[in-house]
């Protein structure tokens, strides 16, 4: 009886140690899961980041080039307007 209790007590010393490793192992398992979540998320908010940052630049672009019409329109209706004065003088 003796022999079968020895065995039971290193099969329960096996089993804890393997429920050591695993254990370990789980926890390894779950801070590289947590990094790489981690990282993923970071990224994400990297290319949110750069595309408001494109958002914004091109935005810019359209505003200028819409000040740039306006610029030009406004000075065509001048033109416009002065080309109709002189002509109006003439009569």
């Amino acid at each position: 009886m003796s022999k079968d209790k020895k065995n039971q007590d290193t099969q329960g010393k096996e089993l804890s140690e393997w429920q050591k490793r695993n254990q370990e192992y789980l926890q390894k398992k779950a801070e590289e899961e947590a990094k790489r979540a981690a990282e993923e998320a970071r990224e994400k908010e990297e290319q949110a980041a750069k595309s408001a940052s494109e958002n914004t630049q091109e935005l810019s672009e359209w505003q200028k080039q819409n000040q740039e019409y306006l610029s030009k329109k406004t000075e065509e209706e001048s033109v416009s307007s002065e080309e109709v004065d002189q002509e109006s003088e003439k009569n």
